[in-house]
């Protein structure tokens, strides 16, 4: 693509733009060229060219967030969870996950909870998995797996629909009651 500024008056130009793939001059154009011209300041005309010659200029498009390390399921130990019979003690005692009024009694105790995972989440940066126990994350406490936990538990998308027992300590994190899993024994699947 050529660009031929054409002088039209005291106060304007001509942008000529020559398809020619830069073969012929930019006095006239091919003959078999489309040629576009438009009126418009000299101010115009110049950032026009600016933008399209020098496109290393531009900021370069932001490029989705790849995991900072290996994710949750590729450093997971090998084997299923500990499971836990519905009629255990430590099952009938549990608070519910739902139950966020009682959770919040619990802050910076250890606790036991019982649900059904609704979604495991994994954000993008790769330093946390996320248990949610409602459609709405917000109405139920999350179970949290760091980073330094990942090998301590099975994969942990295993658990999508399942109903286990989570036992850890209680964190308010921005408002959000959250339950810290860091022992292999802090989830059980509850059969």
């Amino acid at each position: 693509m050529r660009f031929c500024l054409d002088e039209v008056g005291a106060f304007g130009c001509q942008l000529l733009v020559f398809r020619d793939g830069g073969k012929n001059g930019l006095n006239a154009p091919p003959p078999n060229c489309k040629v576009m011209s438009f009126r418009i300041s000299r101010f115009v005309a110049l950032a026009m060219v600016a933008a399209v010659a020098l496109p290393g200029l531009a900021e370069p498009a932001a490029k989705p967030a790849k995991p900072k390390g290996p994710t949750q399921a590729q450093l997971a130990r090998k084997g299923a969870f500990p499971s836990v019979s519905a009629s255990d003690a430590s099952v009938k005692s549990a608070l519910p996950a739902t139950d966020l009024v009682k959770a919040k009694a619990k802050l910076n105790k250890t606790a036991t909870f019982v649900g059904t995972v609704t979604d495991v989440f994994a954000p993008k940066n790769g330093k946390r998995v996320l248990l949610d126990f409602a459609p709405d994350y917000k109405k139920a406490v999350i179970g949290l797996v760091d980073a330094k936990s990942f090998k301590t538990f099975s994969d942990l998308k295993q658990l999508k629909k399942k109903r286990v027992l989570l036992s850890g300590k209680v964190i308010d994190y921005k408002g959000q009651i959250q339950v810290e899993l860091t022992t292999a024994s802090a989830i059980r699947l509850v059969k």
